[in-house]
């Protein structure tokens, strides 16, 4: 991910706890020159600020790469606040996927964005169930005082399947249970074939449903795209506002080219069939 966001442009900042994959990263940022806007972090984050600069040792068995006989790793690295890597910055897109405490950092968040610490356009975040109690707090106030849009992502929902071209593998586009109280099924969104936009939901109650660990069914969690980006921004017939008035094609062609109105004026491509004026 921090490579190819790095390769579209973006400046990125990646925090990765394995100590040779966070090598690996500085050195493929190095050979394709990217080294000005990627920087990478060694080490654990952290949303309780008593753990902040501890060290701490970790193994990277979960990520062990089977090739090359690389074998899982013993690392003592440092504790970093997230408070730390994100204050005082105005971030388009933060990725959060730790297999672990993501709800606590999705509450960090908005409690900063809430005090102007930090701005925030997008979150992409895998809701895992450690500390998932503060969950429904954090996402009720992202959408109703905030202002963010809540799309569920189709990855590990498992109910439908759109290939490229437009079938429902899965569901043949059938009934699957979804609780349309709660979620919106949405299909062609940008470049998302299938999402579940959370509807607007006032009541605090209703969002225990939202951040419920799991998608039934599955031992999976959710991923979300919490965004202030217009997905669903209306189209706009920009045609019509660049000819003034309505004005007919043949009244444009024929002020284009110095010519009276009437029938001399009128193009073979839009014969004058009503408003002709006589010279």
């Amino acid at each position: 991910m921090s490579g190819f966001m790095a390769a579209l442009g973006a400046d990125v900042v990646a925090l990765e706890l394995q100590s040779d994959l966070a090598k690996l990263i500085e050195e493929t940022a190095r050979m394709n020159c990217w080294e000005d806007r990627l920087t990478v972090l060694n080490g654990l984050v952290a949303v309780d600020p008593a753990l902040d600069g501890k060290m701490e040792e970790v193994d990277g068995g979960a990520g062990w790469r089977p090739y090359g006989g690389h074998r899982p790793d013993v690392y003592r690295v440092p504790h970093i606040l997230l408070d730390t890597i994100v204050e005082g910055r105005s971030w388009d897109f933060i990725k959060l996927d730790i297999d672990n405490f993501e709800a606590a950092m999705v509450a960090r968040l908005e409690a900063m964005i809430s005090t102007g610490r930090v701005k925030v356009r997008s979150i992409l975040v895998e809701l895992n169930d450690v500390q998932k109690e503060v969950a429904p707090a954090a996402f009720h106030r992202l959408q109703q005082v905030h202002g963010y849009d809540i799309y569920r992502l189709n990855m590990h929902l498992d109910r439908r399947f759109i290939n490229q071209k437009g079938w429902d593998i899965y569901a043949h586009y059938q009934d699957v249970g979804v609780d349309t109280k709660i979620w919106e099924e949405m299909f062609s969104v940008r470049l998302l074939r299938y999402v579940q936009r959370v509807r607007n939901l006032p009541n605090l109650q209703d969002w225990d449903d939202v951040t419920a660990f799991g998608i039934e069914g599955t031992l999976w969690p959710s991923q979300f795209l919490i965004t202030k980006e217009k997905l669903l921004e209306k189209t706009r017939y920009e045609h019509v506002a660049a000819v003034e008035n309505n004005r007919k094609p043949y009244q444009v062609y024929a002020e284009q080219n110095g010519l009276h109105m009437g029938p001399g004026a009128c193009p073979p491509w839009a014969p004058c069939t009503d408003d002709e004026v006589e010279t």
